[in-house]
């Protein structure tokens, strides 16, 4: 049965990823390209995106890179056997002049999102004086057998999508070094991007240091054992799904750094509930991992998997110009979320995602708390009214909500 739903789930991807391609070269004919390459843009400090006609803002430079390739074992020791020669590329958004990039964080997106899906987030982080490097490779990327770390008989496309991902954070941060970066570096990311993100310190070379990880809902449980990823997942039940207590209590164990981390869930989430990235925060706190008093569980009393985006949009990739179109897939996916995405507060979710995640890495990542410079469209005066926080660190308890939202 596993078989035979992945089969059709993925000719169901096909077939999306055709009717979509088909409505963007119509659509191509008649709208105008967003081109790839490097651009200014301004925006507000909490990310959004001003009109041209509106002086002021944040200026950012964005522009999409190539990732590098090479002998796998610069990139990680667990890719010692493997040479790198997959294409690859990276969203990267920082502030204009370069004097005001302070520190840098590797983001990875969720299964079915792009980077623009969280342009807001962001362009936010960038604002506070963050380099953001966001690889961009998408599900559609993975139909043709791009990424042979993997040699499964019957290649798991979720696992596939995740490993390249991974490789490809940690290939963001082999050309951080490579450019001579000389800030912080930290970790970000959403979903399977934010199981991503909390795989990549236990494999990165010694030397590498990253300073703080910020993660929305991540889809550990989802994860299965992968060459890049071989404790941090899920016990494969597909009507009991749980974490792989003993494989993961392995996994942080073997960290080999202390990263501030700061786990998000979402009240109303339908695809990682609050309880699954409960258990994640359970295990980071098992002595002796290394995160007993280095993490921190925020749980937003409302929201949907979709509210850590700003956009359901995809950019549909047709020579050398994007064409966006309306994300198909996600509401296909992410259909339990449709009731919070009506009636629940989304936008509350979002700013509270921005303003927390800007305060953690300006108290441990190097940028700058610009958390002060946004607020809710409807006034909060305590914390209390939208998140719970869990954690056994009074430090990064008071640097999260020691001040009023």
């Amino acid at each position: 049965p596993a078989l035979c739903f992945h089969a059709t789930f993925l000719m169901t991807l096909r077939a999306i990823g055709l009717l979509s391609t088909l409505v963007a070269l119509c659509s191509g004919l008649l709208l105008p390209p967003v081109l790839r390459g490097p651009k200014l843009i301004r925006v507000d400090a909490e990310g959004r995106r001003l009109p041209p006609w509106v002086k002021g803002g944040i200026p950012l430079h964005v522009e999409e890179v190539q990732l590098p390739k090479g002998a796998g074992a610069s990139f990680s020791p667990a890719l010692r056997d493997v040479e790198i020669t997959r294409e690859a590329k990276a969203l990267v958004l920082q502030p204009r002049n370069a004097r005001d990039v302070k520190a840098a964080v590797v983001f990875m997106h969720g299964f079915s999102q792009q980077p623009e899906n969280y342009m807001e987030t962001l362009s936010c982080l960038a604002a506070s004086g963050m380099k953001i490097v966001a690889p961009t490779v998408w599900i559609f990327d993975m139909f043709s057998p791009f990424v042979t770390v993997e040699t499964a008989r019957t290649p798991n496309l979720f696992k596939k999508l995740q490993t390249a991902i991974v490789i490809d954070g940690l290939r963001s941060i082999e050309m951080l070094e490579r450019q001579k970066f000389a800030g912080p570096i930290s970790l970000a990311g959403h979903s399977m991007g934010g199981a991503g993100a909390l795989v990549m310190p236990r494999i990165l070379p010694r030397g590498t240091k990253i300073s703080a990880i910020s993660v929305a809902s991540p889809s550990v449980i989802e994860s299965r054992p992968t060459v890049v990823n071989p404790d941090l997942h899920g016990n494969g039940r597909l009507f009991d799904r749980k974490l792989d207590l003993c494989s993961s209590e392995t996994h942080f164990r073997r960290y080999g750094m202390k990263p501030k981390v700061v786990l998000f869930s979402a009240a109303k989430d339908g695809v990682v509930n609050p309880e699954e990235v409960r258990s994640v925060f359970g295990v980071m706190r098992v002595f002796p991992s290394a995160l007993e008093r280095e993490s921190a569980w925020v749980a937003i009393k409302f929201g949907a998997h979709i509210g850590f985006g700003n956009s359901l949009k995809l950019n549909l990739k047709l020579f050398n110009a994007k064409i966006p179109q309306p994300a198909i897939l996600d509401l296909l996916i992410y259909a339990l979320d449709v009731g919070e995405c009506i009636w629940g507060d989304l936008d509350a979710q979002l700013v509270t995602t921005k303003k927390l995640m800007v305060r953690h890495f300006a108290a441990y990542g190097g940028s700058k708390d610009t958390s002060g410079d946004f607020a809710f469209s409807e006034k909060r005066t305590e914390w209390s009214e939208v998140v719970e926080v869990h954690t056994d660190s009074k430090q990064i308890w008071r640097t999260l909500i020691g001040s009023p939202p």
